[in-house]
């Protein structure tokens, strides 16, 4: 079952362009390219960090 997290994070990657980038940097880089839902993930946990930025500095 996806998370509720894993749904989000498709909608982000399609429609912003710096997500849309680091998918394309992570999935393309010469040295340890990562698969696709391997990039989502980690797109994931760059989400997470920048939610709890914004909660905690305000």
């Amino acid at each position: 079952m996806r998370s509720l997290l894993f749904k989000a994070i498709l909608p982000i990657v399609a429609t912003n362009n710096e997500f849309k980038l680091m998918h394309n940097y992570y999935t393309t880089r010469v040295k340890n390219p990562l698969k696709k839902k391997q990039s989502l993930i980690a797109l994931m946990g760059k989400l997470i960090k920048i939610i709890y930025t914004l909660i905690t500095k305000k």
